[in-house]
């Protein structure tokens, strides 16, 4: 029996990329099924000590502890709690993906194969539908300036690509290495990053820029050639820019605009003039919704999912943007919702995380030292990627959202707490 459910749970794990494109019901549903295998083995061995005197499951089981009691004194008790209470399972869901990990030998391979297989395909699938207009299966380009790929009429190809990257570049290591597959991986990066931008999501795009200029500065050896290939990239796009209307066009509409509505005023604003937006004035506006429904409760915040509903109070609401269901960042969101306890909890990872990888650089760069392996480097780089504070970002506590920045997270605790090299 527990070698089934071992054998099932790590299917689980190799196909969550697959689940994750195909929506949120599958890959929520395998995330509480993994959650449940893994809690009935570690209490069935007796083995609960691997979450009860881990130090970040107790930090973020006290978070989870705390959104949940916020959420009862909120007015929408029901409402809040749906989002707030079973948030915890993606918690063990990083503990059931290491865990699996280290049981099963097999399951880092298999898992490497699939995912590395699937990547490609989403990524020559977005470029055949930039192309032609549609994808392998049919789906039409839904939004002129963005690439929806195999998600249908969801805009998150970028979001997709972006966030899974350091888990992608990891799986390459864990198949071919690197000192004789240089050629590979560059083309691989070279790829994803291509479609990435093709994608047409600004916040991903600048996480890209910011995912590589982290990579130079830990990565010795791929700095020299990842400048060469980030210079001929430019060169390249410039290039492309004069010959290709199509691309001028895409390129016009999803950065050069908005870069030039955030410091010029707007009519979409129409309570004053300003000379700056955060990002946008749509983004603006929801900023400053969410700072004023931060005023109304500085420490405790609204609850869980309570943006959406007190938007629109006296005091409050701005203008037709105001409403929505999150204030598109994740740091806005928590200060709004869940106060300053709340921001604390995200803050300080986001600290720990900015800490961990600057000591890295300075041992690297300095003391030709290294503390972490390459994969966890590349881990944590994306956990720093997810937590960037000046961004515009989904709903943290979506469900989606939230697998694909905890998935990698397993990973990062299996390589740690092994120390692959």
């Amino acid at each position: 029996m527990p070698n089934r459910l071992i054998k099932f749970a790590s299917m689980l794990i190799i196909f969550m990329p697959v689940f994750l494109i195909t929506g949120p019901f599958l890959s929520d549903l395998s995330v509480i099924l993994i959650d449940l295998i893994f809690l009935y083995l570690i209490f069935k061995n007796q083995n609960t000590d691997v979450l009860l005197r881990n130090n970040l499951f107790i930090f973020f089981f006290i978070f989870n502890v705390y959104i949940s009691i916020r959420s009862i004194f909120t007015d929408e008790i029901f409402f809040s709690l749906k989002s707030s209470l079973p948030y915890v399972r993606f918690l063990v869901f990083i503990f059931a993906v290491s865990y699996f990990l280290r049981i099963n030998k097999k399951l880092e391979k298999n898992f490497s194969k699939l995912f590395l297989l699937l990547i490609l395909v989403v990524c020559v699938d977005a470029i055949f539908q930039y192309i032609f207009g549609f994808n392998f299966l049919g789906f039409r380009i839904d939004n002129p300036d963005k690439l929806n790929g195999f998600f249908k009429d969801e805009a998150v190809l970028g979001s997709y690509l972006i966030r899974l990257f350091p888990l992608i570049l990891v799986t390459f290591f864990s198949l071919y290495g690197f000192k004789d597959n240089k050629f590979k991986f560059y083309i691989l990066f070279i790829l994803v990053s291509f479609v990435i931008f093709l994608s047409g999501s600004r916040s991903s795009l600048a996480l890209l820029i910011l995912f590589v200029t982290l990579i130079m500065l830990l990565f010795n050896e791929l700095r020299k050639t990842f400048l060469i290939i980030s210079s001929i990239s430019i060169l390249l796009l410039i290039f492309l820019l004069q010959v290709s209307e199509k691309l001028k066009y895409k390129t016009y509409i999803n950065f050069y605009n908005p870069i030039q509505t955030m410091f010029f005023a707007s009519d979409l604003y129409p309570l004053e003039q300003k000379n700056f937006y955060f990002f946008t004035p749509v983004h603006d506006t929801h900023y400053r919704t969410a700072y004023n429904i931060f005023k109304e409760n500085k420490i405790f915040g609204a609850g869980n999912k309570m943006y959406r509903i007190v938007c629109s109070k006296e005091g409050i609401y701005i203008n037709k943007f105001s409403c929505t269901s999150h204030p598109h960042n994740f740091y806005m969101q928590v200060l709004a919702e869940n106060g300053i306890i709340g921001l604390v909890f995200i803050a300080s990872l986001f600290i720990m995380v900015f800490f961990k990888l600057f000591k890295e650089i300075f041992l690297r760069n300095f003391k030709n030292e290294k503390k972490y392996d390459n994969k966890s480097i590349l881990l944590l780089i994306g956990i720093f990627l997810n937590l960037w504070p000046i961004i515009p970002s989904g709903n943290i506590f979506n469900n989606w959202l939230s697998i694909l920045m905890y998935f990698p997270g397993g990973f990062l605790m299996y390589f740690t707490s092994n120390r692959v090299k």
